[in-house]
């Protein structure tokens, strides 16, 4: 049986927290002047990785939220 991955496609799916932790990641990243290419490079995943937690399309990895504010 193959298990296929749920992307989240109504407003109700999306996790509150997800979105103020998105809008924080944005913010900071802006504030600092850092591209999405580089917090990706940095952080070890993809600018598109940045773009679904900015918009809350995948909830963030728990180790990013912790190492993202020292950076």
């Amino acid at each position: 049986m193959k298990t296929v991955a749920r992307q989240r496609g109504r407003a109700s799916d999306i996790d509150p927290v997800d979105i103020a932790v998105g809008a924080h990641i944005r913010a900071l990243r802006q504030a600092r002047g850092i591209s999405q290419s580089a917090l990706g490079a940095y952080l070890g995943v993809t600018f598109q990785q940045i773009q679904k937690y900015k918009t809350a399309r995948i909830g963030c990895r728990p180790a990013i939220c912790i190492i993202w504010p020292h950076i």
